[in-house]
């Protein structure tokens, strides 16, 4: 009961399928970051599928490409993407740590942010039409659950730029130990599956999560401080644009 109120838990806060309510307990909140990567298989299963129904009555690659691209928006009901839409405001205002955290809590939309997400989008299309078979799509779908892993261990063991926030209750309601040990499991398996499908695809799509992993860290310590909700959401939007050009490089190499 513990693990499925975890996994409700998860659903509800990460995407926008719904779940059954109930009051939510510290005790509750101990393992739901583990379930965060579930969310991702959930995309990636609806990615492929879209993919093989899209290939089979012959739809074009711009509309495959566009939907495709989109899926992670509808399932997530673009909670990641707010979270880049802010992040790129503050990092692009040029001001000091403590402007730009407060411009992470501005709920107005910036120049910047408007630019990054058109450029993000643009990029996230251009990659999607490019992928043609159906093993680099499976490749990718692996990526969005290992972005989310990535993301639930940043969360963990990054230190925290303020002390509130969603990321900061989650951070400090979560048993690190166990969490840590389930992650330290998906991450590799997710990344070995990813080359066992399509090596090509799989080891260059792997490579990118794990390079804008290390991005994340050394650009939210350097202009942050630390992780925030709004930096996490960064963090797995750039994740899967970055992944997905890399799903097509791959995929063009092998044809």
């Amino acid at each position: 009961m513990k693990v499925l109120r975890a996994l409700a838990i998860a659903f509800s806060t990460y995407s926008k399928i719904p779940m059954p309510q109930f009051e939510w307990t510290k005790e509750d909140m101990k393992h739901v970051i583990s379930f965060f990567p579930c969310v991702g298989l959930v995309i990636g299963f609806f990615e492929c599928i879209w993919f093989s129904i899209a290939v089979k009555i012959g739809v074009g690659d711009l509309a495959r490409a566009i939907i495709a691209a989109l899926i992670p928006v509808f399932i997530t009901g673009g909670f990641h993407v707010d979270g880049f839409m802010d992040t790129s405001d503050a990092i692009y205002s040029y001001k000091d740590r403590e402007k730009r955290l407060e411009i992470l809590k501005d709920s107005n939309v910036g120049a910047f942010a408007v630019i990054r997400l058109l450029a993000a989008a643009g990029l996230a299309v251009a990659a999607m039409s490019e992928i043609r078979s159906v093993s680099s799509m499976q490749v990718l779908g692996l990526g969005f659950v290992l972005s989310r892993a990535l993301s639930a261990m940043g969360v963990l063991h990054f230190r925290s730029a303020t002390k509130k926030g969603s990321l900061f209750y989650t951070a400090s309601n979560s048993d690190r130990i166990v969490n840590t040990l389930a992650l330290c499991f998906i991450i590799p398996a997710a990344t070995v599956l990813m080359i066992i499908i399509s090596p090509v695809p799989g080891l260059m799509t792997a490579a990118g999560a794990f390079l804008s992993f290390l991005f994340y860290r050394i650009m939210s310590y350097r202009k942050f401080g630390g992780i925030t909700g709004d930096t996490a959401g960064y963090f797995v939007t750039l994740c899967e644009v970055v992944m997905m050009i890399l799903t097509a490089a791959g995929d063009m190499i092998c044809r």
